[in-house]
């Protein structure tokens, strides 16, 4: 694939085959590395180098698509993602933008050379089908590779760009993972809080440019977004609210029979209350046929003591930046703060 410019490709080409034979102790029930196409963070970060993927390109059939998980990172996107990788027909790729960058380096919203490449969370429809069919034989290669006939994806900058996805999948489906949107954000801001955003915080300001889309219907107090600017925490809340935004956007574009096919919306409180109800409801989705590896890999990863709490009776006293969770919802304004009440699930 020459689609890269040459200054973000790595010098050699196999770094990713040596990355795709690697043992993970995260995923040892499969026989390779799902994380292959995931570039090094810190490194990726640093230097926006990815490694040009050399590989032989299979013609997939028209009726081929990949399907996708989406949701808000630190939603359980990854969990779910794992639990179907257990299928012995499933292929599942996480955060794979070494495959996405090939064809489209405007994918890139994290590196270094972000701003450079122009990336984008939310994508123009391509004008030119040549760049849909590439990355379609270059998804199906990797899966046949693999000795796969399912592709699932997961990354969650994709959240935001689901008409992009669908003009390039026509019939693609979509699992929409939902968490607690204070749990949500409270994970975000302890897992990487320094590089979260992006280098020198270009995602931010992509979801800066987010919330002009969705003016219309989502307004943020100027004192938020200000504190937003130091806040990892209330950076999230944003984060949250817009992915959430997005799929309800698209989801509205659909027609009822269409959502029932083509988009599953899954809580990740009801996955670890009913793993063996839900799992199964996925599999359908997917047109799986049914298999106790996946069950019993859901059983595994799910049994784990989680508090289910709604944000209203659990909000935390601790301060972040001098500002309390309580107080930095009250000024958050009643937009996002009526969209955290609906999505906070009781259970």
């Amino acid at each position: 694939m020459d689609n890269m410019n040459s200054d973000t490709e790595s010098s050699d080409g196999e770094d990713w085959k040596d990355q795709l034979q690697e043992e993970r102790i995260d995923s040892h029930w499969l026989t390779y590395n799902p994380h292959a196409f995931l570039p090094l963070d810190d490194y990726f970060y640093r230097t926006g180098t990815v490694s040009k993927i050399n590989i032989d390109i299979k013609i997939p059939s028209s009726e081929w698509t990949p399907h996708f998980v989406i949701g808000c990172g630190r939603s359980g996107t990854t969990v779910i993602s794992k639990i179907l990788s257990a299928h012995p027909d499933l292929c599942f790729l996480n955060e794979p933008r070494g495959l996405w960058m090939q064809i489209f380096p405007n994918f890139d919203v994290w590196s270094s050379q972000a701003e450079k490449r122009k990336g984008r969370l939310k994508m123009k429809k391509p004008s030119d089908q040549t760049q849909a069919k590439k990355i379609n034989e270059l998804l199906f290669s990797v899966t046949e590779m693999l000795g796969k006939t399912t592709l699932v994806e997961k990354t969650p900058e994709n959240t935001f760009r689901l008409d992009w996805l669908d003009a390039l999948f026509p019939n693609c489906k979509f699992i929409m993972v939902k968490r607690n949107p204070i749990q949500t954000a409270r994970s975000i801001s302890r897992f990487q809080p320094d590089t979260w955003f992006g280098y020198n915080k270009y995602k931010w300001s992509q979801l800066l440019l987010l919330l002009e889309h969705f003016k219309h219907v989502f307004k943020l107090p100027e004192e938020y977004i200000s504190h937003a600017e130091e806040c990892v925490f209330a950076k999230a809340l944003v984060e949250w609210a817009l992915c959430t935004l997005s799929a309800e956007e698209f989801k509205l574009k659909m027609s009822n029979e269409e959502r029932k096919i083509r988009f599953y919306e899954l809580h990740l409180e009801s996955m670890i209350r009913n793993p063996a109800e839900e799992t199964n409801k996925l599999m359908k989705f997917l047109n799986l046929k049914d298999s106790e590896k996946v069950y019993q890999l859901a059983n595994s990863l799910l049994h784990r003591d989680l508090t289910f709490s709604s944000c209203i009776d659990h909000l935390s006293e601790y301060l972040i930046n001098g500002v309390s969770e309580e107080a930095l919802l009250g000024m958050a304004g009643s937009d996002l703060r009526n969209l955290i009440f609906q999505h906070s699930y009781h259970l």
